[in-house]
């Protein structure tokens, strides 16, 4: 029940037009890099899990910290679950089980085995044939809105049969069109359950985007960028719901993890782990990582005080611009406005681009042939979002100084990097807040003649 959705993000404005400086040895900087403003807004916990360190090769790519103050979650986006099952067993999660979902969402949603592989059965609802996928049975349908909201509906079986999770999925009459006002778990009916099987839980879990809020709870990432893998981590407040709810979601084997209940399922690629752990449910999910490294990044887990959890948050502005780029990849630009970061690193002929905003991790890292620039010309290329672009210029080794010039008249100095490539070209950038727009970008030789420009179109 797991799937990732592609995120637009909106990033904060810190006023109406900031430079980022262009990085080189701290020397050839015209100006220090602005200094990261500390924000301790009040979190939802005191202490958290962190691992000693970062596992080898990866980086700190994500650091969200639920706020005590946050309010409410929406109703725009979120996943109810209903269990049923024996109440009788030492571990319900282990019996047979029937589980309702509904999932629903403003850009998408996702329930029932998605993109992996199924088999089909003998067994067939109203609404569909009875699957099995990972080991578990589904019927899975979308309901109609009335609005450009999607909703889907589904019924799971674990430890029984197929037919039986037909009668369940014909049994259930959801609503149309409820998209925009507040949902309801569904039920499956009495009369179509078995002797012993009875309601065990039902509310909300995680979606499996952690870019969607529907459990309050702290959020990491770790990226490593060749070969491409990550490992995010959610925590959250325990309770004997979420936390069955969520080990019935992950599917998988149920066993004991670091003490506590816990669920593990691995397909390929992917490792999804999440058990609990005294007050905390915690939950990881790795893509492109071995088993092997998944678990010792379980085990290196402590619990700290939230200082430490704002102070890693800290790190994503503080830290070595070289700590965005790839292994391999050299230094040719960086920048910092705000909480947003940026580096250019280049490696076997192809120049990277990587953004970073301190509230939403790693948004950027568009690769392209690194470029042979003439005198006369400049190399632009342009990262835009909600609230505001990053250009990025690449010159010629004569120029020794860049103006970018907004449409309403500001003219930036724009500090180069260090040259990095054998013909000693370098790179600058700029990151412009909205409503600032660029008009072009000028570039000067070491007796202040204009030799390049460029407009904002190029």
């Amino acid at each position: 029940m797991q799937a990732t959705r592609a995120r637009t993000i909106a990033l904060v404005s810190v006023g109406l037009l900031t430079l980022t400086l262009g990085c080189g040895s701290p020397s050839s900087r015209d100006a220090p890099e602005e200094a990261p403003t500390a924000s301790r807004t009040p979190t939802a916990r005191d202490t958290t899990l962190l691992p000693s360190e970062s596992p080898p090769g990866f980086h700190i790519a994500r650091v969200q910290l639920a706020s005590a103050d946050e309010g409410s979650l929406s109703d725009d986006a979120g996943r109810l679950l209903t269990l049923y099952g024996d109440p009788d067993l030492e571990d319900p999660a282990t019996g047979p089980l029937l589980v309702v979902g509904r999932d629903w969402g403003e850009d998408w949603a996702d329930l029932g085995c998605g993109s992996k592989p199924r088999d089909p059965t003998d067994a067939r609802s109203t609404r569909g044939p009875v699957v099995v996928c990972s080991g578990e049975l589904w019927v899975s349908w979308e309901i109609p809105t009335k609005d450009f909201t999607e909703e889907c509906v589904g019924v799971m079986g674990r430890n029984v049969a197929p037919e039986l999770v037909a009668r369940a999925a014909d049994a259930l009459d959801p609503p149309e069109g409820a998209i925009g006002v507040p949902h309801e778990p569904l039920e499956i009916p009495a009369d179509v359950l078995p002797a012993g099987m009875t309601r065990l839980a039902s509310g909300r879990v995680w979606r499996s985007s952690s870019d969607v809020h529907t459990v309050s709870a702290d959020i990491y990432e770790w990226k490593r960028h060749r070969p491409s893998a990550r490992i995010g981590m959610r925590v959250t407040d325990a309770s004997d719901t979420l936390s069955l709810l969520t080990r019935v979601q992950v599917g998988g084997e149920f066993q004991h993890i670091r003490g506590g209940p816990g669920a593990v399922h691995s397909d390929r690629d992917l490792h999804v782990l999440t058990w609990r752990e005294g007050d905390v449910l915690v939950a990881v999910e790795a893509r492109g990582v071995r088993r092997a490294t998944v678990d010792a990044f379980i085990r290196s887990l402590a619990e700290v005080s939230v200082g430490k959890a704002w102070e890693l948050k800290d790190s994503l502005l503080t830290s070595p611009p070289a700590t965005l780029l790839a292994p391999g990849e050299k230094l040719a630009a960086s920048g910092r406005a705000g909480k947003v970061r940026w580096a250019v690193g280049i490696r076997d002929g192809w120049e990277t681009v990587h953004i970073h905003h301190v509230d939403d991790g790693d948004i950027g890292g568009d690769a392209a042939p690194v470029g042979k620039v003439r005198r006369d010309q400049i190399l632009i290329r342009r990262s835009g979002f909600e609230d505001g672009e990053l250009v990025v210029a690449h010159v010629h080794a004569d120029v020794a100084k860049v103006v970018a010039t907004t449409r309403d008249g500001h003219e930036i100095d724009v500090p180069l990097g260090e040259a990095v490539l054998p013909d000693e070209s370098r790179y600058c950038g700029v990151w412009l807040d909205e409503p600032a727009e660029l008009k072009g970008v000028t570039a000067y030789d070491a007796a202040g003649n204009r030799i390049a420009h460029a407009t904002s179109s190029l």
